[in-house]
């Protein structure tokens, strides 16, 4: 949705995923293949902690990920995916690009914070 600064192909690879989201369910509007999308957020693990470490351009980045208390934990995203393939139907998989943020949803699945 958005290009970030160091991120150049990283924004290319997700903007690719969600055109290839919208063109199936184009392609496919009868239901035949049913096409979600969703942004699990930024995720507590490894990766995360190797990128936060260094002085890099744009490392700042990483840092600020966890500052601002926007890292989620694995748990929380496998909860979420879950809801959204076996607690929603074909059509409300397929009509959004699902946001963990969004927190119109979160009755349906979140127990607690996302970071917590």
């Amino acid at each position: 949705h958005r290009s970030m600064e160091y991120g150049g192909p990283y924004s290319i690879s997700k903007a690719a995923l969600l055109m290839s989201y919208r063109a199936w369910n184009a392609d496919f509007p009868a239901g035949e293949i049913v096409v979600g999308s969703a942004m699990p957020g930024v995720v507590i693990g490894p990766m995360q902690d190797q990128a936060r470490k260094g002085n890099y351009p744009g490392v700042q980045i990483y840092r600020d990920y966890q500052e601002k208390g926007m890292l989620i934990r694995a748990e929380r995203v496998a909860e979420f995916l879950y809801w959204l393939l076996f607690g929603t139907n074909d059509a409300e998989f397929r009509a959004l690009d699902w946001n963990i943020f969004d927190k119109s949803h979160h009755a349906n699945w979140l127990n607690g914070n996302l970071s917590a």
